[in-house]
């Protein structure tokens, strides 16, 4: 948390399932009586999930996905995953829920099961969902594992020799049983596909950069600069606004 914190993270009051703690960036902790949980995400899940794992009595989530460079808009693969899973779960007597969205801003996720089982998995266009150009054309196979499954998978991961190799033959394999051949052999992997997600202080000065910039531009360059510094709690540092009847005084009105 003090390393999110660092970076550029905001610490914030977290909770969940009745734990009452504390989030920073892409970690959230909490307690609930005698117990504690962690969550860990995007490239701090990566980078230190073992780290927590050996601490830790269980685990009751975790994911694992394989992230492909397609070459192309994603939208038409997704759809096209979605007609194959909706055929092969229609084969089976009870077959799993598939469902579909796809959005005007390119995003597109095919989701094959319920996220409460045991076995949840989802493929989805990178790049729209991210909005990091690294990832324009991406598609991820992401399997969330729940529960004791959760706690079956993590062992296993835990006494791998190469956890990215592993995580991309489980993916492959939970998403063949689904909608058939997955495109590894095919398309680029993309290895280190964990990006860190952006910050609270990147997001707020991208937010001033895109809504407050022009504003702000515009009156500076009326002459309202000290009135700009004080509305925004500002120190000017130079004497009074320029205000009379509570009114703002134009600079060629002076």
């Amino acid at each position: 948390m003090d390393h999110q914190e660092r970076i550029g993270g905001v610490r914030k009051g977290w909770g969940m399932s009745g734990f009452t703690g504390f989030r920073c960036g892409e970690v959230e902790m909490g307690r609930r009586g005698d117990e504690m949980i962690v969550r860990l995400m995007s490239s701090t899940a990566q980078r230190s999930w073992r780290r927590i794992y050996e601490l830790a009595d269980t685990a009751t989530r975790i994911d694992v996905q394989v992230t492909v460079d397609m070459g192309q808009d994603c939208q038409k693969f997704v759809w096209e995953y979605y007609k194959k899973a909706t055929a092969m779960s229609a084969k089976q007597k009870d077959g799993p829920a598939v469902n579909v969205i796809l959005g005007n801003d390119g995003g597109a996720t095919v989701y094959c099961g319920a996220r409460t089982s045991n076995r949840f998995g989802r493929v989805y266009a990178k790049g729209p969902q991210s909005k990091d150009a690294r990832f324009e054309n991406c598609l991820r196979f992401e399997v969330q594992y729940n529960s004791r499954m959760a706690k079956q998978v993590a062992r296993s991961l835990a006494h791998t020799r190469s956890e990215a190799e592993w995580c991309i033959a489980r993916s492959v394999r939970f998403f063949e049983e689904r909608i058939g051949s997955v495109p590894i052999r095919t398309a680029k992997i993309i290895n280190d596909s964990c990006s860190r997600k952006r910050t609270e202080i990147e997001g707020k000065l991208q937010w001033l950069r895109a809504s407050v910039n022009s504003s702000v531009r515009l009156l500076c360059d009326r002459g309202f600069t000290l009135e700009v510094l004080d509305a925004l709690g500002l120190p000017s540092g130079a004497g009074p606004r320029r205000v009379k009847d509570g009114e703002l005084i134009r600079p060629d009105d002076e």
